[in-house]
């Protein structure tokens, strides 16, 4: 049996050449003799399973060399020989940046390590009949699958590790500070009650607040980091001490949950996540709290209405404390979440977590509920794969296609922002998180911003040709064709099978003719779409948070839904 420590290295390899791969074209594949081979300094790759989606599966052994040169080596030694030559053909001429990716790659698969080995229990235990929201959202132990380095984080000590990481099953209690109201700035959506949220949170964490002031709730990593920069002092706020809940770090590591609060949290970290520095931005909370008011405007409702088992959760408040200049001091920012996950919610759990390797080489989290669905039916294998996948495109991503083909927005629904319920081992519905990066198409703008304000061209969520890009990133490259990879891994289908069926349900609404097709016509009429190059992001060491221009980031791959000239009758 493997050790922790060479399961998290298999997991590390492949994560980082599967975003490799994606984003580069000097490559060849054998399928003769199963494995990849790269042209610098001829590294050949042999393969257990080759994707069409590019979510490979490898052997483990890495040859470089040619003919008689040819030598095996590990993946460290990989690292040391391959890195430096894709510097070479990047744009970046910043040699200390090896070094920094490298130590990266190798903590992300520490971290992996500690983790898996701290978790061995819990992870049997994930499958089983049910799972709590917490537990589903603290065991996503691999993290994104084409990131060179997916569990890096840069800013925690060991300590910090195991308080604050949901993987580590983080929890700790929030430490609670209350101002002066001039020295904050509060924001709500129009049409959300409750202003005084802090203080409904304050009074659900038994913390005392003094009638003059109004709390803040603060992640204590955070806090600590503020106070040890200067950036705040304790002479500007009376301290309020520890509330009395435990809170819970969620998959993305900085929205944090408690069972039965009325809110989740998400805040402000001073911490290098995968691609960024996990600030919030005052622009990125407005258009978050945008989504509440759109929601409760008359298309909003509408859509809920014609689509109740796709649930939105909301962000409709945020607080941050004002520095000298009046000005929002970003990293204090606070963000109000809706918390449709009572203590009891079971089985909701989100995609990333759904999709990811058995982090123990079994089978993933889908192909288990497709297994039991198979036995508790008495249906075959094959049978219950395209059920699944089928009433996943029912739940989540026909609303999604319909909320920009017909309602204008467009939601960044990437596999960590999806959340499906599971009911009878099927997707019974689905709920979309994390709205900062909500969009809006001419229609959307139309629709929404004589009720909704705070929408104007000039914020920068109002997209033309850039918004189906991004949105088929997130929707169609990151969560479908992972969905689709974790099926096909169990045998019954090929990933080609349930592309065609991808297809057709994309044909299907393109055939209803919605009001806005663009969408739909980009990603069935076009022979390439692009992808978010995670790997070049990290190898340049660039903050994905304050490019300028977020499809710089972005590459051409080939697009498997293309038609081809394929009739449009289905």
């Amino acid at each position: 049996m493997k050790s922790v420590k060479d399961l998290a290295l298999e997991h590390t390899y492949t994560c980082f050449f599967n975003s490799l791969l994606r984003e580069i074209d000097f490559y060849s594949v054998d399928n003769d003799s199963a494995k990849i081979i790269l042209p610098i300094g001829a590294l050949t790759l042999p393969l257990k399973r080759h994707s069409l989606v590019g979510r490979h599966e490898y052997s483990g052994q890495f040859y470089w060399g040619q003919g008689n040169s040819t030598q095996l080596i590990d993946f460290k030694q990989t690292l040391e020989l391959l890195v430096p030559q894709l510097f070479k053909k990047s744009s970046t001429d910043q040699p200390q940046l090896e070094k920094i990716f490298i130590d990266r790659i190798l903590n992300s698969a520490l971290n992996m390590e500690l983790s898996l080995e701290a978790r061995k229990k819990h992870i049997e235990s994930l499958f089983s009949d049910k799972i709590s929201f917490e537990q589903a959202e603290q065991s996503l132990f691999i993290g994104h699958n084409f990131h060179p380095y997916p569990k890096m984080r840069e800013g925690f000590n060991d300590a910090d590790f195991k308080i604050y990481s949901p993987e580590m099953a983080g929890q700790f209690n929030l430490h609670w500070v209350a101002f002066e109201p001039i020295k904050l700035k509060r924001y709500k959506a129009n049409k959300f009650s409750d202003f005084n949220w802090t203080d409904t949170l304050a009074q659900f964490d038994q913390v005392h607040v003094p009638s003059e002031l109004e709390p803040i709730p603060m992640h204590p990593w955070q806090l600590e980091v503020l106070l040890k920069s200067g950036r705040i002092h304790p002479s500007q706020y009376t301290d309020l001490g520890k509330g009395k809940n435990f809170w819970y770090p969620t998959s993305s590591l900085r929205t944090v949950y408690c069972p039965g609060a009325p809110y989740m949290l998400k805040f402000s970290l001073t911490l290098k996540l995968t691609n960024s520095i996990r600030h919030l931005t005052g622009v990125e909370v407005v258009r978050g709290m945008q989504v509440y008011d759109v929601l409760q405007s008359t298309k909003g409702l509408e859509f809920l209405k014609k689509y109740p088992k796709f649930k939105i959760i909301t962000e409709p408040a945020f607080v941050g404390i004002k520095d000298e200049n009046e000005d929002l001091m970003t990293d204090t920012l606070v963000v109000a979440r809706s918390n449709p996950f009572p203590s009891d919610s079971k089985n909701s759990i989100v995609v990333s977590t759904l999709a990811q390797d058995h982090p123990f080489k079994g089978a993933n989290l889908i192909s288990f509920y497709i297994q039991r669905l198979s036995q508790h039916r008495s249906i075959s294998l094959r049978k219950a794969s395209l059920e699944w996948f089928q009433k996943y495109l029912d739940v989540a991503l026909i609303p999604l296609v319909y909320a920009q083909a017909n309602y204008g927005i467009l939601l960044g629904a990437h596999q960590q922002n999806l959340i499906l319920q599971i009911e009878d081992n099927l997707p019974s519905a689905s709920y979309f998180r994390d709205c900062q990066g909500t969009g809006y198409s001419q229609i959307g703008y139309d629709f929404y911003h004589k009720e909704v304000p705070t929408i104007t061209k000039e914020n920068g969520n109002v997209l033309g040709d850039m918004g189906n890009i991004l949105f088929a990133y997130y929707l169609i490259i990151n969560s479908t064709f992972n969905i689709l990879a974790a099926i096909a891994q169990n045998s019954a289908v090929t990933e080609q099978e349930l592309m065609e069926e991808l297809k057709d349900n994309l044909l299907r609404i393109r055939q209803q003719n919605p009001l806005d097709t663009s969408f739909l016509d980009y990603v069935l009429d076009q022979k390439e779409i692009l992808q978010k190059g995670n790997f070049y992001c990290s190898l340049e060491n660039i903050n994905e948070n304050t490019t300028e221009n977020p499809l710089a980031l972005y590459n051409l791959i080939p697009n498997p839904l293309y038609l081809g000239g394929r009739d449009a009758s289905i």
